[in-house]
């Protein structure tokens, strides 16, 4: 079976849809992908850029499709940068290199017989070769590099078709998932390093075929979410087994270029647009569109915390700023408090790029509903759902199309209200907080802490230590700025070293929400 969604994944994909899975591909075959380009004008033709097992400097083109002669005439520009610009990278000093050229199609035989008198011309000039790969060589490597880590039991095989037989216009299944890669990654008794180097590698194939609906659909947010959920569980296996980064790094670094992609896809999107409905729903309104644009937005500061924690001298993008002013008086809607680090990013972009008064309107917002709303004097019992819901079944019970939520069993309880409080503190907003305090104190906030670090790092940890406590009342400001200013504790030291990533990673496990977490990216 495998062989053939393979073979179909790759017929149909494009050259930015296997360009992550083919970088994987190369690394199991010994490669050191160094860099992948955005596929612009400045790459010269050199869409990957790595080093084989010998050492020796590479460059790819990557091709959807067959080449005939009329598309070797549209590409013989690229083909000729790809040879003669030497590679343009810093750990690689100006010397020759490997030309290859990778379609997912054939070449037909007039473009092989040019493809061999152009060889026989550089080879006088003292240029490189022009090597090629085609679809059907290309097929056989990405069979070979699956291996033997392949879903088996029916219900791995049924998780598996879940995705890939999927229209892709859905919203993400992130609990599925999780359920399907804790199955390939953390339920084997695999110890050896480079055993666990293939599983990973196998692990982000395997997803790269399943989500296939979803990134062909343009689906960003949806595969966004997914490939954060690849990421996670590739950590979680690497925190569990104490992996040096040399195991597990590449390919996490493969997974976040690839997220990377997809949201500067999709803030190319919004920018386009001037609204936040999605496709032809001239009637998409009401909370539904105010949930998506929380969630878009959310995902777009995101991307430019990601950006930042990873450059320091990287400027937030002002449009992006605009347009979270712009709207967050106009959605003042929490589904549940897993929309709270939609707009605690927001909040957080905010604060960092020095709009203070934006970023703690934001927060004071979500600890003024989370109080009103859960505190223990709530007369009309429609507290706000744990954030273990998501908008998708909160507003599915509100409209009636599923079994209708308790919302009175969540009065009482505050999973996400902390880490906000904490924010507020280190920003010395003592005066806002003492008007929040009375109905602040009504409530208890709660914290879960698995039993051991890894598992912050996967779905659901049936085992660890729950905490609910109360908010005292009167409370001490010295006691506050205390505990906000202790320094982070009980996080999976891998995720604490990505920082860039862990935006993302809360986004997508909302009820991984917690003080320790938010300390970082504040940090």
């Amino acid at each position: 079976m495998i062989e053939r969604v393979i073979e179909n994944w790759l017929i149909n994909s494009t050259e930015k849809v296997y360009q992550v899975p083919y970088c994987q591909v190369l690394g199991i075959k010994g490669f050191s992908v160094l860099q992948l380009s955005s596929h612009g004008i400045s790459e010269h033709g050199k869409d990957i850029i790595a080093r084989d097992d010998r050492g020796t400097p590479c460059a790819f083109q990557l091709k959807t499709g067959s080449i005939n002669t009329e598309t070797w005439r549209a590409i013989y520009g690229e083909i000729t940068e790809l040879i003669e610009i030497p590679i343009d990278y810093p750990a690689i000093e100006e010397q020759a290199h490997r030309a290859i050229l990778v379609t997912n199609g054939a070449i037909s035989a007039d473009v092989r017989t040019k493809i061999t008198a152009l060889n026989r011309g550089n080879r006088k000039r003292h240029l490189p070769e022009l090597e090629v790969i085609t679809g059907k060589e290309l097929l056989a490597d990405f069979i070979r590099a699956q291996g033997s880590f392949l879903p088996e039991e029916p219900q791995e095989i049924r998780n598996f078709l879940r995705f890939y037989l999927s229209e892709g216009n859905e919203n993400a299944d992130c609990e599925n998932m999780a359920i399907f890669l804790e199955d390939l990654l953390l339920s084997n008794e695999i110890q050896n390093p480079n055993q666990l180097r293939r599983l990973i590698c196998s692990s982000l194939l395997l997803v790269s075929y399943a989500i296939f609906p979803f990134t062909k659909r343009l689906n960003f947010v949806a595969t966004i979410n997914y490939l954060v959920v690849l990421g996670s569980y590739i950590m979680a296996l690497a925190e569990k087994n104490q992996l040096k980064e040399n195991f597990w790094g590449p390919s996490f670094q493969l997974v976040e270029h690839w997220i990377r992609e997809q949201l500067e896809e999709l803030k190319a999107e919004v920018l386009r647009k001037k609204n936040f409905l999605e496709g032809e729903l001239l009637g998409d309104g009401g909370l539904i569109y105010t949930s998506r644009t929380t969630i878009i937005l959310g995902w777009l500061a995101s991307y430019e915390l990601m950006m930042l924690f990873a450059n320091k001298e990287y400027k937030p993008d002002k449009k992006i700023l605009e347009l979270i002013r712009n709207n967050f008086p106009d959605r003042e809607f929490l589904w549940g408090e897993s929309a709270t680090p939609y707009f605690a990013m927001q909040a957080i972009l905010s604060l960092h790029s020095k709009d203070k008064k934006l970023g703690i309107s934001i927060i004071k917002y979500l600890i003024e509903i989370i109080s009103e709303r859960n505190n223990i004097r709530n007369d009309n019992n429609i507290g706000l759902p744990d954030p273990y819901y998501s908008s998708d079944q909160t507003l599915a019970s509100m409209f009636g199309t599923t079994e209708k939520l308790d919302f009175n069993a969540f009065i009482g309880l505050s999973y996400t209200i902390k880490p906000l409080i904490d924010l507020l503190v280190i920003q010395n907003e003592r005066v806002n907080l003492a008007k929040l305090w009375k109905l602040i104190s009504l409530l208890q906030y709660g914290e879960f802490y698995p039993d051991v670090l890894w598992k912050n790092l996967i779905w659901k940890s049936t085992e660890g230590n729950q905490i609910e406590k109360a908010f005292d009342s009167p409370q001490s400001w010295k006691h506050l700025y205390t505990e906000a200013s202790e320094k982070p504790k009980k996080i999976p030291s891998r995720l604490a070293q990505k920082k860039p990533f862990l935006p993302l990673f809360l986004l997508t496990f909302p009820h991984r929400f917690r003080s320790d977490f938010v300390k970082i990216l504040w940090a």
